[in-house]
């Protein structure tokens, strides 16, 4: 089988602003990407915001890619974004040569500095930390980790594109849309919300109102009609299994992908309002207490569990990288090695990486289980409803951890099994085929087939 291979040096588009995020994501940094405020007269579409948890409160930066041509307009439309949105520091990120040489930015970047932006040529790619560095930025960037997330950006928009693809082939369903329709609330418009506590809200609410909407997208593949009330659970769905153990089913799995992207919103937005409290900048406080209120008394008591661990200011980055970054798994018999990695990306000391991971139980709880749950027969722990392409990422990044060449080397006969298929699943779903079922249990562990840079 092929192999998937990332350009050493990405092309312009989507890919640039994947290699961009990927920097500030492997710099620590929580990221959010490609929101889009519609409810204006032109498209205001901002490539990426990443948002640093080093201090007491949360602090934001704007940053805007370019690959082809640029000028001082486009530097200043940037500053004036930051301003309608109240983000006090700007990245304007150029590929090498885009005015001419690298000089002309490094002369930009200090006649612009006053605005709060810094424009980075990205040279020839080859030191991301150093980039980020001569930018004003930490001077810091896993290179493998950078790797890492550069697939699981792609994944993400691929992932999207599936179900775009799904709704233009069978418009009769209204799984899709609804699927759509949820992404488009919590990625971009909600967003747009400045006050913490409200958007707290009326995210949760959005949460509240698409109950187990997996399990609804599914039921309508199986043949019946779709419904975001809470589907019976003791009801078996033939496509819910097809796409847990398969792969199957773009709908259902971009469907995955979207509600733990509504998780992850609700937890950094929580986040952000117990570091404002704590701060003390929560803004009028009739108005924050209004808005908590609508929260149900199981999830405020969550955020009083958090609010009493150390590190709970990174659990919202702790779960971005866990979830896209390792798969939404980690291996029981290298916990202590696994959670060293988690702790390295994340600034969370090792021994406290087990708290972190039980946020999603704190905020959302789930009736006699965990939302981490072992994998028959083998040491993986693994977030339920996992989009199986985004398992393959976290596959993909202990096989480049260990230099193996195949998973035969991290584990038993199930454990490789396992893993090589999440992997082989990530090769074709991004080379745009079908993923084909799992080998059978005699069948031999295939050679991994996605190859770094």
């Amino acid at each position: 089988m092929a192999s998937i291979v990332l350009p050493s040096i990405p092309g312009s588009g989507r890919e640039l602003e994947d290699y961009v995020a990927s920097m500030f994501q492997a710099a620590g940094y929580f990221v959010e990407k490609n929101i889009r405020q519609r409810d204006v007269t032109d498209v205001l579409e901002l490539d990426a915001v990443a948002t640093s948890y080093d201090g007491l409160v949360p602090t934001s930066v704007l940053a805007e890619v370019k690959g082809g041509r640029w000028g001082f307009p486009d530097i200043f439309k940037v500053a004036g974004w930051m301003a309608y949105l109240g983000i006090g520091r700007g990245g304007f990120f150029v590929k090498a040569g885009a005015v001419g040489d690298a000089g002309a930015a490094d002369r930009i970047h200090r006649a612009l500095a006053p605005l709060g932006v810094s424009v980075v040529a990205l040279g020839d790619f080859t030191d991301p930390a150093a980039r980020l560095g001569e930018g004003g930025f930490p001077g810091r960037c896993d290179p493998l980790m950078l790797e890492v997330f550069r697939y699981a950006f792609w994944v993400e928009r691929t992932l999207i594109d599936q179900v775009r693809a799904a709704r233009r082939r069978s418009p009769e369903l209204r799984g899709p849309h609804e699927v759509l329709a949820y992404h488009d609330l919590i990625n971009d418009h909600l967003f747009f919300v400045k006050d913490v506590p409200e958007r707290l809200a009326r995210l949760y609410a959005a949460y509240k109102g698409h109950p187990k909407l997996s399990a609804a997208v599914a039921g309508e593949l199986d043949g019946g009609s779709l419904s975001l009330e809470a589907p019976r659970s003791s009801r078996f769905s033939l496509a819910l299994a097809d796409a847990m153990y398969e792969g199957r089913h773009p709908a259902l799995q971009g469907s995955f992908y979207v509600e733990h992207r509504a998780r992850l919103s609700i937890l950094k937005a929580a986040i952000d309002l117990l570091c404002l409290e704590a701060a003390d900048r929560l803004g009028p406080a009739d108005a924050a207490r209004a808005a908590l209120a609508l929260l149900p008394a199981t999830f405020r008591e969550g955020l009083r569990r958090l609010r009493a661990r150390p590190s709970f200011r990174r659990y919202a980055l702790l779960w971005q990288v866990f979830l896209w970054g390792f798969g939404g798994f980690y291996m029981a018999d290298r916990e202590d090695e696994e959670f060293g990695w988690l702790s390295a990306q994340t600034g969370i000391p090792r021994e406290d990486i087990g708290k972190g991971l039980g946020a999603y139980d704190d905020l959302f709880p789930l009736a006699g289980g965990s939302w981490i749950v072992p994998v028959k027969d083998t040491p993986i722990r693994l977030t339920k409803m996992m989009p199986v392409v985004c398992r393959g990422v976290g596959a993909v990044q202990r096989l480049m951890r260990h230099r193996a060449k195949s998973y035969a080397a991290l584990g038993g006969r199930v454990t490789a099994r396992t893993l090589t298929f999440w992997h082989n699943s990530l090769v074709r779903v991004l080379a745009g085929e079908d993923v084909a079922p799992p080998p059978r249990v005699r069948s031999p562990v295939r050679r991994a087939s996605v190859a770094a840079a």
